[in-house]
């Protein structure tokens, strides 16, 4: 009887844990960081950086930000 209740008890933390991964995933902007981006990548290249276009997140077990329409200026 207890270890059916553990085993219950268990997979309705892991399915509550689930589900608030995912509303914070869904809810997640990452346009937010288009400005500390930016900064970073101009810093890291020495030239001036412009991200244009929407920047999405993609979900995995390493997840990744992918950006469309990226300037990056010709050195002077």
């Amino acid at each position: 009887m207890r270890f059916r209740t553990l085993i219950r008890w268990s997979a309705i933390v892991c399915g509550v844990l689930a589900f608030a991964f995912a509303v914070f995933v869904l809810s997640f902007d990452v346009n937010q960081y288009r400005r500390p981006l930016e900064a970073a990548a101009s810093k890291a290249l020495g030239r001036t950086v412009t991200l244009s276009g929407p920047l999405t997140l993609a979900v995995s077990l390493s997840p990744t930000i992918a950006a469309e329409q990226i300037r990056i200026a010709n050195p002077a």
